[in-house]
């Protein structure tokens, strides 16, 4: 477990688990500012990968090149739109069984990429 208590690190987890955004680090930095005003973003930084390491958060890849995070650590589908960068938890049932094989998977990753309904309506609207 952690080494020791850290207020910093219970912010950083309280303004993860606050959102369902799939925020940034930057952004985590911006918020948790509002409750510490002297927090560094390498201490955001340093207290993410605790969590991470530690089961409470985890890493979610968009393909923006920059690291999205969770603290749903339950296995979870999401959906990223390419349009306006928007993460969102899929509620869907896992594939977590490879059928008829000798392995034995320890996680899955699902990531499905398109457009949101935000901006489909958008689109549709300028049409």
């Amino acid at each position: 477990m952690f080494q020791r208590y850290s207020r910093q690190r219970e912010v950083v987890f309280d303004v993860l688990a606050s959102t369902d955004n799939h925020p940034t680090a930057d952004w985590i930095y911006e918020k948790a500012k509002g409750v510490l005003p002297d927090i560094s973003i390498a201490t955001v930084y340093r207290n993410l990968r605790e969590l991470v390491k530690h089961g409470k958060a985890c890493v979610v890849l968009t393909g923006d090149g920059k690291e999205h995070f969770d603290a749903k650590t339950f296995e979870h589908p999401h959906f990223v739109c390419l349009k306006c960068g928007m993460v969102i938890d899929v509620d869907t049932c896992g594939a977590t069984d490879l059928p008829k094989c000798k392995h034995k998977v320890e996680r899955c990753d699902v990531t499905f990429f398109g457009t949101c309904e935000g901006c489909l309506e958008d689109n549709e609207n300028k049409n």
